[in-house]
């Protein structure tokens, strides 16, 4: 039997089985995107660090202050005095996007996915339709759960708390006079920790990845302990970098301008005295300290806020950065972001 191919018999075959080879073509690309899809490493909640800029926020240099955080651990930011860039191994992706004008239901659709870990947005008052004052950061810690750093640092030494050597003597969470080093850190509670946060995780199969991994996890540990040091001595030192506020204030302010009802002033200062009354019990402040004043961040060694943030206008005045509090989906990798804004801060100010 005469099988060799010949041109003759390829240009018949196109001619007539033209339609076959396409599908096969459809089919073959289809399959192997769908393989690749599948294949693909799915990122975890925290994997990806995700930068939003509010609506009036320039998107100018957005990108630009991923990538000069992400390298503050190299030599040439030695100044900085961070051991380590702001992001740990275990961020995979990183991204900054901007929101559309208007468009509210972006911001809230990012928050409901968790697909966004910090904001920038500004404190510039502003009226209402009904002629009330408002404040976009205000509203933004009133209708989303946001992460302030009284929280933060809490939460980061109760995390620290079950890593530390057992003769460690343990403080209150939260206290700002006090702080874990990494010299306090069992090591082989971090090594415990890795393997069970990467079981499963294709990028530890081998020994030598693993090892490697623990490495990084120990990295991620001691990074964890500085930023912890630093954002209690912005607190307790450095006061005023911070934009602080209590969830209630704005809705009774609101109810004050107003006026005609006093009613609801008398609720919305109810709802006020409580939400102090709670900062006192757990942190010991009426106000909480929620985000940063971007404009408070001038003269560092060789940027300043403007640098990376400013709005529409050119102006980097009324700019807040703040952090989304999802820690219950993401307990290890939140700190992510308070690393990131720390890192910032040092960046573009004289503090250290």
């Amino acid at each position: 039997m005469d099988n060799k191919i010949t041109k003759r018999r390829f240009v018949d075959f196109l001619s007539y089985e033209w339609i076959f080879v396409i599908i096969v073509c459809v089919v073959a690309i289809f399959g192997w995107n769908l393989i690749y899809t599948v294949a693909e490493p799915r990122l975890s909640t925290g994997q990806k660090f995700k930068l939003i800029y509010d609506d009036g926020v320039s998107t100018s240099y957005m990108h630009s202050i991923i990538e000069v955080t992400y390298n503050a651990g190299d030599q040439k930011y030695a100044y900085l005095d961070q051991p380590y860039g702001a992001f740990s191994y275990d961020v995979i992706k990183m991204e900054t996007e901007g929101m559309s004008n208007g468009m509210e239901n972006e911001l809230g659709l990012r928050y409901e996915t968790k697909d966004a870990d910090v904001l920038i947005t500004d404190s510039l008052a502003k009226k209402t339709s009904s002629n009330l004052t408002t404040r976009r950061v205000n509203s933004i810690i009133e209708t989303y759960k946001m992460w302030s750093f009284n929280k933060a640092v809490k939460d980061g030494d109760l995390y620290l708390e079950k890593l530390l050597k057992d003769d460690v003597a343990k403080h209150q969470a939260g206290d700002l006079n006090e702080s874990y080093s990494y010299a306090q850190i069992d090591q082989a509670k971090v090594k415990s920790l890795f393997l069970k946060r990467q079981d499963g995780d294709n990028r530890y199969r081998k020994a030598e990845q693993k090892n490697q991994g623990i490495k990084q996890e120990c990295q991620r540990i001691e990074m964890l302990c500085h930023e912890i040091r630093f954002a209690k001595m912005l607190l307790r030192d450095h006061p005023e970098v911070f934009y602080t506020y209590t969830i209630g204030e704005q809705g009774y302010n609101q109810a004050v301008e107003y006026g005609k009802d006093q009613n609801l002033i008398g609720k919305n200062k109810q709802i006020l005295d409580q939400n102090k009354q709670k900062n006192l019990t757990e942190y010991g402040v009426e106000k909480l300290s929620y985000g940063i004043n971007l404009e408070k961040l001038t003269n560092g060694y060789e940027f300043s806020s403007g640098d990376f943030f400013t709005d529409d206008y050119g102006e980097h005045k009324n700019l807040v950065m703040l952090s989304f509090d999802f820690i219950s989906e993401q307990p290890h990798l939140q700190f992510e972001s308070l690393s990131f804004m720390c890192t910032v801060v040092r960046l573009c100010s004289y503090i250290v």
